[in-house]
């Protein structure tokens, strides 16, 4: 399917009317107008109380809805969002390195089906290079396939790591959870889904629209993986960076009952972007140990 198409099935099969945030809004500017100058609430009072007026602001603010929730107008759900995050992150502080994913629904997969998620921390990078050597140094793992002489380029210490099995992710997440004192895992498919695209149900993690200047992907066979904070534009509603391109990444999910195909998310620098539609769910068996396949962490609160 085409980006442009599953960006357009998105609009029509999702109808999220924030009626509650207008409400709140209206709510919130009405008593701050009552406390701030009481003559003009009066007036206000006045003014709404004329023949029609109620019917004529009903209109405007649907009109304002729709216009916010069907033109790709999706920074003003990012802003307010990441300042739920923030002020949530103030009652659970996450690890270092981590965000926070509130507890809540969100939208799951292209039909819609709104899914309830208890709160998690997630990585707000895919694991990197050095990181995951790191781990090599410490247990004397097996490095990954893709390093030359058991080390990557200097240039690539803050690329993901990637030509690891799921096993391999799984392992290193048993590592990270002895160091931290927190149970690590790798994110289920949910989880990341949600992390990606926030309870709104994005397409992308900034938005509706695909904008190639946010993420890396559709390179082919001549492209390669990029530092994971080279893209501060595509972070995605929680401040998780690439979700979007550069590399796959390993779920603990299974993708069918044979408990030896895990799903994949987030597309990589290889594919084209109708891969990277967030919802895309693609799959390998766990063995599989790919150029362009990594990993990130969760924690469940």
């Amino acid at each position: 399917m085409a980006t442009t198409q599953a960006t357009a099935i998105y609009k029509f099969i999702k109808i999220p009317i924030p009626i509650g945030t207008a409400g709140a809004f209206i709510w919130a500017f009405a008593s701050f107008i009552q406390k701030w100058d009481p003559k003009a609430y009066a007036d206000l009072k006045t003014v709404f109380a004329l023949p029609g007026m109620q019917i004529y602001t009903a209109v405007v603010i649907l009109i304002v809805i729709a216009f916010y929730c069907y033109t790709g107008v999706d920074w003003f759900r990012l802003i307010i969002l990441r300042a739920q995050v923030r002020i949530a992150e103030r009652r659970y502080p996450p690890p270092a390195g981590m965000t926070l994913v509130p507890s809540g629904p969100f939208i799951f997969r292209l039909r819609g089906r709104r899914v309830h998620l208890n709160g998690f921390f997630i990585d707000k990078h895919p694991v990197t290079n050095e990181q995951y050597m790191e781990f090599v140094r410490e247990t004397e793992y097996p490095h990954p396939a893709a390093w030359e002489d058991g080390c990557y380029p200097d240039f690539k210490a803050r690329h993901p790591v990637v030509a690891v099995t799921w096993d391999d992710a799984q392992r290193y997440c048993k590592w990270r959870s002895s160091k931290s004192g927190f149970e690590v895992t790798l994110p289920t498919e949910q989880e990341w889904e949600k992390a990606a695209r926030g309870p709104y149900g994005f397409c992308y993690p900034w938005g509706n629209s695909f904008d190639s200047e946010r993420c890396n992907v559709g390179r082919g066979p001549h492209g390669d993986t990029n530092r994971v904070d080279a893209f501060p534009e595509g972070r995605g509603p929680y401040g998780c960076w690439e979700m979007c391109g550069n590399v796959w990444e390993w779920t603990e999910s299974w993708f069918d009952e044979s408990e030896s195909i895990a799903v994949l998310k987030g597309g990589s620098y290889y594919f084209d972007e109708e891969f990277a539609v967030l919802w895309t769910r693609y799959h390998d068996p766990k063995t599989d140990k790919w150029p362009d396949l990594g990993f990130r962490c969760a924690i469940r609160l």
